[in-house]
């Protein structure tokens, strides 16, 4: 797992972080740096007709649950935190723009469609979704953000049942998915794009039974296939 773990660019916060306190330009420059050198090494047009769920096992960095994860939780707050670096020159921005294309790309036609774990879909679709409404500069951006708004209102009503609780059983993925989808909900209702009256409710419901699950020192009950997780230690 943690060969593609590497794909997920988590590590890209701390330097977000880092540069955020410090203002020191060495942080910025070493996101650019390798920004740049995973867009070179690692293209998505190779992976573009392949639909297999694993791509080339162990840790390609193309599979859809990884092009999800890195888009909403890492390439765009870091685009927060490093967006007025002078550190980030003209090519780090093609790099970056243009990998977010391909992203978008990519999640159109690698949906994992329940063939994989339900949370994959969540995290796929909400990444499509926020590069559709957030960069209209793009001229598939609409055609993005239609697709992924289809796939979400379907989603988080199929994922979450009557009490609240995510399908898969397993305390991580209700919390992974129930992020996705609020990050998702609230985005739309930021941009006046009309949600289903049953998304609040449903997204309410998970929250309230995340409240009840979580244990008194705020760590998650390892059920399923869940390890210890604090959720003082995740910085959404």
């Amino acid at each position: 797992e943690w060969t593609w773990s590497l794909a997920r660019h988590g590590f890209w916060i701390p330097l977000a972080r880092a540069y955020m306190l410090t203002q020191n330009e060495k942080y910025a420059r070493e996101f650019v740096d390798q920004l740049k050198s995973f867009v070179h090494a690692c293209p998505a047009e190779p992976h573009m007709g392949k639909l297999e769920a694993n791509m080339d096992y162990p840790g390609d960095a193309w599979r859809s649950i990884e092009a999800g994860i890195r888009i909403y939780t890492v390439w765009l707050p870091a685009l927060v935190y490093f967006r007025k670096s002078p550190s980030w020159d003209e090519e780090g921005w093609l790099c970056f723009l243009l990998g977010l294309h391909d992203h978008a790309e990519f999640l159109c036609t690698h949906y994992s469609n329940h063939t994989r774990c339900a949370n994959w879909l969540a995290m796929e679709s909400t990444a499509l979704f926020q590069l559709g409404v957030l960069f209209p500069e793009f001229q598939r951006s609409s055609a993005w953000q239609q697709l992924a708004y289809r796939r979400i209102c379907h989603e988080v009503r199929y994922q979450f049942d009557h009490d609240g609780v995510h399908m898969e059983r397993t305390p991580i993925y209700h919390l992974v998915a129930l992020q996705a989808f609020v990050q998702a909900y609230r985005i739309a209702i930021l941009h006046d794009i009309p949600v289903p009256p049953y998304m609040l409710p449903i997204l309410e419901k998970g929250t309230e039974f995340l409240m009840h699950l979580v244990k008194p020192d705020f760590t998650l009950p390892m059920i399923g296939d869940a390890d210890r997780v604090s959720l003082c230690a995740r910085k959404a």
